[in-house]
């Protein structure tokens, strides 16, 4: 009898541990996805919406930045100058602008600009660009307390002034000021 009760338990046990693994994966599983759900705030509503009709707080981490706008896009193929003084840092550098394409409607959808743009700055970058295809904005380094940017091509000035972008978060934790050059 001795031998048959060994044989019910290490088939129970044997049962046990093949349940066991699947029953650890979807309590894994299930914490997961409410611990992502609460981390990335979906369903949380803004009072200002960012990027949505909705009013929903983006789910996506957005680097501290602020946003400065040029009072003259640029909107013609070609090779800009840059000047850029951040804080205790500055550099001279190149935007060139390869193609310009606008936004384009496809029903209830908008596309992106398909715009082709590169630079060599290091403490700005080319992030967006406006519906009509133009660079009308830089994206700084990190959080200068203070930046000067001044645009140029062929003696003809874009943009050339001075911030001190205020970075404080929005609702939705984003910390992306825009600025006036």
């Amino acid at each position: 009898m001795s031998g048959q009760k060994s044989v019910r338990r290490s088939r129970r046990d044997s049962t046990v541990w093949a349940i066991a693994p699947v029953a650890i994966l979807g309590l894994v599983v299930g914490v997961c996805v409410f611990g992502a759900v609460w981390w990335l705030g979906v369903g949380e509503p803004s009072s200002r919406p960012i990027g949505s009709d909705q009013g929903w707080c983006p789910a996506v981490y957005i680097p501290p930045h602020a946003r400065l706008v040029l009072p003259k896009a640029l909107q013609t193929v070609g090779t800009y100058e840059v000047s850029v003084n951040a804080d205790a840092k500055s550099e001279l550098c190149t935007v060139s602008i390869k193609s310009i394409g606008a936004s384009k409607r496809l029903g209830d959808v908008k596309t992106a600009p398909s715009t082709q743009a590169a630079t060599s700055c290091k403490l700005i970058h080319v992030v967006e660009f406006a519906d009509d295809g133009s660079l009308d904005s830089f994206w700084t380094e990190g959080t200068p307390r203070s930046i000067h940017v001044r645009v140029s091509r062929d003696g003809e000035v874009y943009g050339d002034g001075t911030a001190t972008p205020d970075y404080t978060g929005d609702e939705c934790g984003v910390v992306q000021p825009d600025v006036r050059l």
